[in-house]
């Protein structure tokens, strides 16, 4: 699945969510890559949970997702991953 397709998907669930009246949208890392982009774009709530060793290997993004305006939740488990 190319980038534009992520995108493309993250626009639709924004619009939809916003028909439905709904102002919150929660991710996983799967989907995460733009969309937080997108809910900032449409002001839309955004929380991302994230495993604790993907969010010591994507700080980057982690740091763009907080200036953008999502909430990132690190989830601790046994293997550290989502």
């Amino acid at each position: 699945m190319g980038a534009e397709n992520f995108f493309l998907f993250t626009v639709c669930l924004s619009l939809i969510s916003s028909i439905l009246n709904q102002t919150r949208t929660i991710l996983t890392l799967f989907v995460v890559f733009g969309a937080f982009t997108v809910c900032a774009l449409f002001n839309m709530e955004c929380v991302v949970y994230m495993g604790a060793e993907d969010v010591k290997r994507q700080s980057l993004n982690v740091f763009r997702m907080k200036m953008l305006g999502a909430t990132v939740v690190r989830k601790q488990h046994d293997h550290t991953l989502l």
